[in-house]
């Protein structure tokens, strides 16, 4: 339980929700004060300087060995972040235009032509209005809801694999679904670039240690833990050579131990300081430990010592994401995909930052070449499934949704989305009077997104319009649980109908006392009137139903009225 407690505190740590990760954290350390690892992550949370050494301290005191601890002590009392060492003239005349740091043309050029095609997208703002029917006897009913989903960063990224798409259930008129950012996970680097061959031989291909030829297909496998034991058993026998180091702490990384892999990736840089790839994992490793200037000033040592690794770019294009600067991070998926074009994550990735400039088409686009290149991009899924929803492809986004969730279990976010798109197919189908279809969608809604009062309160309608009384009663209840403001008077008043529809006329009386308390109409004395003769409360009736005909009450209502009026005086 512990375990996962921390797992839940790093997830939001990294996603750049400090301040949601402190009480997971907190309320570990309550039960075991000697958890250094929470410490380490608590170090991370808090911003005042003694609050951060306190946290240090007492993760050294549980462990005077833990080396991340020691390190991220010491650096605090650095006076200022680590400046980026300069490239020797030496070695960068060795290498290429592109491996000195320098954007070389045709990447000026590919920017360029991308940045044309961006310019001609057209950012699309969807609006959804329906228009409801009244319902029997006159009901008056809410609009249906105005489709306006907000985009704003609010997840976690990661280099190289894919974006995730959270949504946050909301309790208004209209279910947002929000998407996260990507999530940053190191994928095999690249050297030197040369046209046409992106993924030239990364640095130890020439190491011929059995473990370490193990650790790197285990890495490929994504076996992190089997990563750590064989590259630890290279350190144990080698510990000059820096790509162990770097590996091991790559594998510490995606285990959501940052610490360790800062260690470990500074220790392959103290080894070897032209390291580019090791450079550009601990601009990752910074990121993670929440600082962003530091992990910027590593991207950029990264590229000047190799500026053909499409994965830095990646990676700056999702350190840019987190900082909500949208155009600069679409520029870095840019130039990641202009040195290698066959980067499904980069696509996926680019989708999501076009879908935060609200440029949907191009959204789906990005998604779908994702795809092409790998159907096993699942984030491209979740990406292009949002996009769809804010152009109203409904059917098509369900779709998608459900492919991602299927393959990406447990990712409440992408659920949420899930939810709201059939709640906005829902909206469609209610705003056309086809209430059988709707149900079905807000029962799914609700079913997936707790405490959705938009599609309770619809669904409630919906039961209304199609005579299922107890059903209509009880959404409307779950409805105003959720949110009291959804609906107002209109859900009231169902409720009241509802009771009526039931022959629990006190109960109806009772709603409809709550109603008319929302604001006087001429309906709500009709209908209050006609509950009131049911309940045998003949003079009540009476005032209500010539309050009715006073207040100008006309149609079939007003007939009725003065018929029951006929009847009811002496």
């Amino acid at each position: 339980m512990t375990s996962d407690k921390l797992s839940d505190a790093v997830q939001l740590i990294r996603a750049g929700n400090k301040q949601a990760a402190v009480p997971l954290l907190k309320e570990i350390l309550r039960g075991n004060p000697r958890d250094e690892n929470a410490w380490l992550w608590l170090h991370v949370c808090v911003e005042d300087i003694g609050q951060k050494q306190y946290c240090l301290q007492k993760a050294l005191e549980i462990n005077p060995d833990n080396q991340p601890a020691r390190n991220a002590l010491r650096k605090l009392s650095e006076p200022s972040p680590r400046p980026v060492q300069p490239v020797s003239q030496a070695a960068d005349e060795d290498k290429p235009a592109a491996a000195r740091g320098q954007r070389p043309w045709f990447l000026a050029l590919a920017v360029g032509a991308l940045l044309l095609l961006c310019l001609a997208g057209i950012a699309i703002s969807v609006a959804f209005r329906g228009q409801i029917s009244n319902l029997s006897a006159g009901l008056p009913l809410v609009p249906s809801p105005t489709v306006t989903a907000s985009l704003t960063p609010t997840s976690t990224l990661t280099p190289s694999p894919s974006a995730t798409i959270p949504s946050t259930a909301t309790q208004s008129l209209f279910q947002t679904s929000t998407p996260t950012q990507p999530i940053l996970t190191p994928t095999p680097t690249i050297a030197a670039f040369t046209p046409g061959n992106p993924t030239a031989t990364p640095l130890g291909s020439e190491i011929t240690d059995a473990n370490f030829i193990k650790g790197v297909a285990a890495f490929k496998a994504k076996n992190y833990q089997l990563v750590v034991d064989l590259m630890s058993a290279v350190i144990a026998t080698s510990p000059d050579l820096a790509p162990p180091y770097r590996y091991r702490g790559r594998a510490y990384w995606s285990l959501n131990n940052c610490a360790a892999a800062l260690a470990d990736h500074e220790k392959a840089i103290s080894i070897n300081p032209d390291y580019a790839s090791a450079w550009g994992d601990i601009g990752l490793d910074h990121e993670c430990l929440g600082d962003g200037e530091l992990a910027l000033s590593d991207f950029q040592k990264a590229l000047s010592l190799d500026g053909s690794e499409a994965v830095v770019y990646h990676n700056l294009g999702v350190h840019y994401y987190i900082k909500g600067d949208f155009e600069k991070s679409l520029e870095e998926y840019n130039l990641s995909l202009a040195i290698d074009p066959g980067r499904s994550n980069s696509w996926a990735n680019k989708g999501q930052t076009l879908g935060q400039l609200k440029r949907y088409d191009e959204c789906i686009s990005a998604a779908n070449q994702a795809l092409k290149i790998s159907s096993e991009e699942w984030s491209a899924y979740n990406v292009r499934g949002y996009c769809e929803l804010f152009q109203n492809n409904y059917n098509e986004a369900i779709k998608d949704f459900k492919v991602y969730n299927a393959n990406i279990l447990g990712d409440v976010t992408s659920l949420n989305n899930l939810g709201a798109a059939y709640s906005h197919r829902g909206d469609v189908y209610f705003a056309s009077g086809q209430y059988n279809l709707a149900i079905e969608d807000y029962k799914q809604a609700v079913s997936i997104v707790k405490g959705d009062a938009h599609s309770y309160g619809n669904l409630s309608f919906s039961y209304f319009a199609t005579n299922q009384y107890q059903n209509a009663l009880d959404s409307a209840k779950a409805s105003i649980a959720v949110d009291p403001s959804f609906g107002g008077q209109k859900l009231v008043v169902v409720e009241a109908r509802s009771a009526y529809a039931l022959k629990d006329y006190a109960a109806g009386i009772e709603y409809m006392n709550q109603a008319l308390a929302m604001g006087s109409y001429p309906l709500g004395y009709y209908y209050r009137g006609i509950m009131y003769q049911a309940a045998g409360r003949n003079a009540e009736a009476i005032h209500d139903l010539n309050r009715f005909i006073e207040l100008g009450g006309t149609g079939p209502e007003a007939d009725d009225a003065k018929a029951r009026l006929a009847k009811l005086k002496p």
